[in-house]
């Protein structure tokens, strides 16, 4: 079928009403999530807390990351890893970002009802990824992540076309099972570009750049860091059919001259490298790419391709819970350890915001900092509030002369529990101002001391669940403000 002829059975959406559409209706998470993590990463005066924060906003995100983090194949030295400020200390900012990343992108893919051929990319997409990698670490590369990141990412146009459930995706299925044209005159046929084309138009709009953005634009020219992707993929799709032996063999000679090393270890080391990227694809829930990975000697999905299932029923295994107390022990381990060595503030707190989060579910989290003068509390770190556009940066003028919530705890010894049952005078303390900023809710607000001189506010609530608050919560809340004090304490004394 011509693209003439295709135009007059249905309207073809342009290459620009197929990018909004993606990015407003099918994959906005994940553009959020990859756009503010990549700019993260990008900017040299960000550091670890910036990129945790933008992790732990999603709680999801935060398990799938520390879950793969604590894999032996990103944590060789099984190191336990409880937070995602440690892992960032532990792993590098590069490592976790490349997990969230993956891991958001393929949560988008697997939220889709039509799954055949995004398991089919999927496999192709993380089997590339692995195999890229390690050809990187073989040329000893400078940053092997970010050459797994983007050949996970090249065909991003292929991925998302196929999460759309639009009614071009039968179209283009049935067009490249016939087999009767090349894939790309299937894909200008029936949308009128390529789809190598939509992933460079999404990519511009996640601001994605470097060695990603070349990838994806498929610009390989004299680039050693970009042909370790091309390579990846070559292999990624030779390994999947008998019928490509030769080629396999080919692409393995080229591979052994290009790196130095021998054909025999290198063929070995790339089936290994497919097992490897079956077992990563298991532990991201792309279960059923998996098993497109796990058989490399088998004729491939393309040999013998079944039409896309309509509104296939997919169940997605979510990272095995892990109850409270087991949480908060592992993250109060790892706040220990860091007492006992070099005391970084800035790490120290991120650690105690995301234990108060994480270790005693809490909806939103709050650390503020006193201005010098003391007219002032202005926030530090913030976890929970829903987005950028939902909360503005906390800042409370002190001023005024009507007490309240944040101005009475700045008084108190201790921690304290807001309980509206146990005393309802506590509603007094939810000024207007106080309102505006955090609603009014039942809370937990501690002190954070400084050579017995406060310096500012924990705050914790759950006013998005409207969950109760328990003792043992409160307990919990208690003894993660204490570790704030004994380190702010520890790093004066040395």
């Amino acid at each position: 079928m011509s693209t003439t002829e295709n135009q007059h059975n249905h309207k073809l959406r342009t290459l620009d009403e197929w990018t909004n559409m993606l990015l407003e209706k099918e994959l906005p998470i994940f553009s959020n999530t990859a756009q503010k993590i990549t700019e993260i990463i990008q900017d040299k005066r960000s550091g670890a807390m910036e990129l945790a924060s933008t992790i732990l906003q999603d709680p999801t995100l935060t398990a799938k990351t520390l879950k793969l983090a604590n894999s032996t194949y990103y944590n060789p030295s099984n190191q336990k890893l409880g937070t995602i400020t440690r892992a960032i200390v532990i792993l590098g900012s590069q490592t976790v970002h490349n997990l969230s990343i993956t891991c958001a992108f393929i949560d988008s893919a697997l939220g889709v009802e039509d799954q055949t051929r995004v398991n089919q990319e999927l496999a192709v997409a993380i089997h590339a990824a692995v195999q890229a990698k390690q050809l990187a670490i073989l040329a000893q590369d400078r940053s092997p992540e970010e050459i797994f990141i983007a050949a996970l990412l090249k065909n991003l146009g292929s991925i998302s076309f196929w999460c759309s459930g639009d009614s071009s995706t039968q179209k283009l299925d049935t067009a490249l099972r016939a087999g009767k044209v090349p894939a790309k005159k299937a894909e200008a046929e029936v949308l009128g570009f390529h789809l190598s084309r939509l992933g460079a138009a999404l990519s511009h709009k996640w601001q994605l750049s470097g060695l990603i953005k070349q990838a994806i634009s498929d610009d390989y020219e004299d680039d050693e860091r970009a042909h370790f992707v091309q390579q990846g993929h070559q292999l990624a799709v030779l390994l999947k059919s008998k019928k490509n032996k030769e080629a396999l063999e080919t692409c393995l000679r080229e591979i052994s001259e290009s790196t130095g090393s021998s054909y025999k270890s290198l063929s070995k080391k790339v089936f290994e490298n497919s097992k490897n990227a079956a077992n990563i694809a298991n532990q991201f829930g792309a279960h059923q790419a998996a098993a497109l990975i796990h058989s490399p000697t088998k004729a491939g999905a393309e040999d013998k391709e079944k039409p896309l299932q309509t509104k296939q029923k997919i169940i997605i295994k979510a990272p095995e819970a892990t109850n409270n107390h087991e949480t908060q022990l592992q993250i109060l381990q790892e706040i220990g350890d860091m007492l006992e060595g070099d005391i970084q503030i800035n790490l120290l707190f991120e650690m105690v915001i995301e234990g108060i989060q994480r270790g005693t579910k809490m909806d939103r989290t709050l650390f503020t900092l006193l201005s010098p003068d003391k007219t002032k509390l202005k926030e530090k770190t913030a976890l929970g509030w829903l987005s950028d556009t939902d909360h503005e940066p906390f800042s409370l003028s002190l001023t005024n002369r009507e007490n309240n919530l944040f101005k009475e705890a700045l008084k108190q010894p201790s921690p304290t529990w807001i309980d509206f049952e146990k005393n309802p005078k506590q509603r007094q303390l939810f000024t207007p101002d106080v309102k505006n900023l955090i609603q009014t809710n039942n809370c937990f607000i501690a002190p954070i001391k400084v050579n017995k001189k406060v310096i500012g506010l924990l705050y914790a609530d759950r006013a998005t669940s409207k969950s109760d608050l328990t003792q043992n919560d409160f307990s919990s809340f208690c003894q993660f403000s204490r570790q704030a004090n004994i380190g702010l304490a520890l790093s004066q004394a040395r």
